[in-house]
């Protein structure tokens, strides 16, 4: 056998040997079966699921059962992907058909339910991607989809009607945007029902080596779980609920659960149909988008294209061996070949605002600067936040330095006026309304009890939490010397994210994206405000967000 063929058969078998180890222990991709996820993912999608963002599930769960590698907990308002829990037909786990929902509770969390076991928690019903069902006369059906195509509204069809009344399902997002496209006048798309459950009932997550007490309304759930996870023999017998022969009024349980939902309220494809989700069938965290639809021309291949070099950098990063044999196989062409390295230049920034966060989430490398002359009025040690009474700046106050020309790296906070107190009533009092401020609010506010001496490291240690939360990665230094004049590929924004300048004039790259704000109604949409604008108005959506500038 000639020696260079055998070596590309040896080449080509390790790169599936690695292809496959790769599918198996880092990544995996899968294809959104249904709607329960939009506005967030749409039905046709497909996503990267990282495998360790919960630890690794060991596979081949028939030879090796269940084992997790550096296993973590799930977070609340994750997009999670796990294998149908109530597939016991499929009795290897990761076997079953897989499932994307949103983790609404996690064990021990306890949540109101409504008789169809529909959270109705403040985080549900403030959900601006959560779907409703609403009705409007047929006449208006012309009207309607018209709208909906100017709005960029996907038309997911009538979902029933009677009479002359026709019925869809819209975000509250969406409501929003027809109401406001109606120009004020009285709307004639009215919610179908608006009547609330007049008696939520706590439903509790069961955790690991915890007792939940059983009710009536929870009482089916619970013999549910316990049979196909618990390997318990459990039924009830004239309202009562016997567990291995035995009546009892508290059920244990030996794993940890999760209660997920849809975004799509009239989507039953999450807990309510299948119950609690184990630990165990957990797979993964949805990771990015990298294959869509576009909406005139059904299926295009253009947001691989885009996305291809994120793979092609994920393999690079992770098995170069591999990368360099796909190269030698595939000859990728231009269009798909990795990109030079772009770097943007930055200020430092108190609690930036959202078009500083785009470029953190755009550019390959962000060098933050620290040799600039520190200038007052700038974000650099001041924010922008939104308010019931309109757009509210917080400024840190500084020991004033010995020069005019002092450096930012040697800039240090000054305690006077109480600031920090003030900020945090400021901060609470604006957003303890928006849907996500209670979850991320004891991320924050050690921020506001801490004293810290420099600005530049309060910035920067406030800009990494921020950007955990957000669940972006960007790669950032303080930058070594003063520069003036910059290469190919580099991008000076020092000075061009500024709140005296206007961003629509100085940084045309930045296009402000519409979301849910809380005082829309009152004050119209504000762009550009404070990264935690965003943050606590849309949560884990911030990032779907911000990639679309």
């Amino acid at each position: 056998m000639n020696i260079r063929k055998f070596k590309w058969i040896l080449a080509f078998a390790g790169a599936v040997a690695v292809v496959l180890l790769l599918r198996g222990f880092a990544f995996t991709s899968c294809l959104i079966p249904s709607t329960g996820m939009e506005n967030s993912i749409f039905q046709g999608e497909r996503i990267l699921v990282n495998k360790w963002s919960y630890g690794l599930r060991v596979p081949f769960m028939s030879l090796f059962s269940y084992h997790r590698w550096c296993e973590s907990p799930v977070r609340r308002q994750d997009i999670v992907v796990f294998n149908n829990p109530a597939g016991i037909r499929q009795p290897v786990i990761d076997r079953r058909e897989i499932y994307i929902s949103r983790c609404l509770g996690v064990p021990g969390d306890t949540l109101l339910v409504d008789s169809l076991f529909s959270v109705i928690s403040p985080e549900a019903q403030f959900n601006p991607d959560k779907k409703r069902l609403y009705s409007y006369p047929a006449s208006k059906e012309n009207l309607i989809t018209s709208l909906m195509h100017t709005l960029s509204i996907t038309n997911d069809g009538l979902m029933g009607s009677k009479d002359s009344t026709h019925v869809r399902s819209f975000s509250r997002y969406e409501y929003y945007l027809l109401e406001q496209a109606m120009n004020g006048k009285e709307s004639f798309v009215q919610p179908l029902s608006n009547k609330e459950d007049a008696e939520p009932n706590p439903l509790i997550v069961p955790g690991k080596g915890k007792f939940i007490r059983v009710y009536p309304w929870n009482m089916t759930l619970l013999r549910n779980t316990l049979v196909m996870h618990e390997g318990k023999q459990a039924e009830i017998k004239n309202d009562t609920l016997y567990v291995d022969g035995k009546p009892t009024q508290h059920c244990y349980f030996t794993k940890d659960y999760y209660w997920m939902g849809s975004n799509n309220t009239v989507n039953f494809s999450d807990s309510r149909l299948f119950g609690f989700v184990p630990q165990d069938h957990i797979i993964g965290k949805a990771s990015i988008i990298w294959f869509s639809k576009e909406k005139e021309t059904g299926i295009s291949m253009e947001p691989f294209l885009q996305n291809s070099e994120i793979i092609f950098r994920i393999i690079k990063e992770t098995a170069p061996s591999l990368y360099l044999i796909i190269s030698l196989i595939t000859e990728p062409p231009k269009r798909i070949k990795m990109k030079e390295m772009n770097i943007a230049y930055l200020s430092s920034a108190y609690l930036a605002p959202v078009e500083y966060y785009t470029k953190l989430l755009a550019y390959d490398k962000v060098f933050v600067e620290q040799y600039d002359h520190y200038i007052k009025q700038t974000y650099r040690n001041r924010c922008t936040i939104a308010g019931p009474s309109g757009e509210l700046a917080l400024s840190i106050p500084t020991v004033k330095p010995d020069t005019l020309k002092c450096p930012m790296k040697d800039i240090r906070i000054s305690d006077h006026g109480n600031w920090r107190h003030l900020h945090w009533n400021a901060i609470e009092s604006a957003y303890n309304s928006t849907p996500f401020f209670e979850y991320y609010k004891d991320d924050f506010r050690p921020f506001y009890e801490k004293k810290y001496e420099f600005l530049i490291d309060f910035n920067e240690e406030l800009c990494r939490m921020v950007c955990e939360l957000i669940d972006i990665h960007p790669t950032m230094e303080r930058t070594s010397e003063y520069k003036m004049e910059f290469a190919p590929g580099e991008f000076d924004f020092r000075e061009v994210i500024h709140p005296k300048k206007n961003f629509r004039e100085v940084d045309t790259e930045f296009v402000p994206q519409p979301y849910y704000q809380v005082f829309e109604s009152k004050l119209g949409f504000l762009p550009n405000l404070s990264i935690i604008d965003l943050l606590f108005n849309m949560g884990p959506e911030s990032l779907l967000v911000l990639g679309k500038q």
